[in-house]
């Protein structure tokens, strides 16, 4: 593989960060710029290995990219209160239990 792989040093994809580690905008740039020049030059995912395996990491990168935005812009839910032991009781065993007591 060349100098503009898509993952540095083999480096994957880090939880919750779009970008793989190492990767910086510059790299980002110049594999825009090398698919761009691939293309000018008749290249398809069919077609060009190095094309498609670029084309793949810039849709990963644009899909990984979505659903962290989503993430972030999600509100965040409260938690549910788990019911204490006596008012997880049907409500007729509640007269009961106050009579046996």
């Amino acid at each position: 593989m060349n100098s503009l792989s898509p993952y540095p040093n083999g480096a994957a994809m880090q939880q919750g960060n779009p970008i793989p580690a190492g990767f910086t905008k510059e790299k980002l740039n110049g594999l825009v710029q090398r698919a761009k020049m691939l293309q000018a030059q008749g290249a398809k995912e069919d077609n060009n290995p190095e094309y498609a395996q670029i084309m793949l990491f810039l849709k990963n990168l644009q899909m990984q990219s979505r659903m962290h935005q989503q993430r972030q812009s999600m509100p965040v839910a409260p938690q549910e209160q788990q019911p204490s032991p006596q008012s997880s009781m049907p409500t007729g065993t509640h007269t009961l239990h106050a009579c046996l007591i």
